[in-house]
């Protein structure tokens, strides 16, 4: 069997769908990511990437970084409070930080880590 590609078949990703990927009816992705909704629904779409894309021209340094004396570009548009939804503080601009990859990733790590230690079990 010299030259032949080996195909890897693997199932739908959602529990009791026994249909080979991609699946008709769920597609590629995870339950979770469907559980979510499209970035649209989030309020991340076409106005946001707008927004989010003025904002950094007017702050392209990470706020963190420079509180600490350094000038890291701006790589994300942080809501300082976590808006779940909420339309009226998702546009609010001065609920909006700049924040470098670094310090984005380690502010919304801590925040999953808090509200998962806030579920109880049941």
């Amino acid at each position: 069997m010299v030259g032949q590609a080996s195909v890897i078949v693997e199932r739908c990703r959602y529990p009791h769908c026994f249909n080979m990927r991609p699946c008709p009816k769920h597609g590629n992705r995870k339950p979770s990511d469907v559980a979510r909704g499209s970035s649209t629904k989030r309020l991340y779409g076409y106005r946001w990437q707008q927004a989010r894309r003025r904002f950094i021209a007017e702050h392209p340094f990470c706020k963190p970084c420079m509180l600490e004396g350094r000038t890291t570009p701006t790589f994300a548009v942080d809501h300082r409070i976590q808006h779940r939804g909420n339309p009226a503080l998702f546009w609010d601009e001065s609920n909006w930080d700049p924040m470098c990859e670094a310090h984005h990733n380690a502010k919304s790590r801590a925040e999953r880590k808090a509200e998962t230690s806030q579920k109880t079990p049941v």
